[in-house]
């Protein structure tokens, strides 16, 4: 067994408290299931979006992802189950001291959220994806 998924499955579960609400970025339209992770995460990956190994798992989490903005900078997305995805930009993982003091952590901008937007809608343009935003 992998002792990470184990330990996300436990923490998603029994865990540490939700993340705040501040990093809310998008809102899903219904509650998420294995498939629909799957497909969160195929849909962001041409967007250079990897699973982030290294990251807090809050309650009720279902996936976490992250992308390289350059040599020390990160963006992260969580997926929670209740269809709410948040995000934030901050210092990559490899500067775990500066990353944990929450240096140079930002709020999304609103070009970077339209672009992970466009990445999540992209199926659902050519009618085969499963992902609709609330607006």
């Amino acid at each position: 067994m992998n002792w990470f998924k184990l330990y996300v499955k436990v923490v998603s579960k029994l865990g540490f408290k939700r993340e705040p609400a501040m990093w809310n970025i998008l809102n899903l339209k219904r509650k998420i299931d294995a498939a629909e992770t799957r497909a969160f995460a195929t849909e962001l990956r041409p967007g250079r979006y990897y699973y982030n190994d290294l990251s807090t798992a809050y309650r009720g989490q279902k996936y976490t992802v992250r992308r390289l903005t350059d040599l020390d900078h990160q963006i992260h997305l969580r997926l929670y189950g209740d269809g709410t995805v948040t995000g934030h930009y901050e210092l990559a993982t490899h500067h775990p001291t500066e990353h944990w003091q929450g240096i140079e952590l930002r709020k999304l901008t609103a070009s970077e959220i339209k672009e992970i937007e466009e990445l999540l809608q992209r199926k659902v343009i050519y009618g085969r994806g499963r992902f609709f935003l609330q607006g």
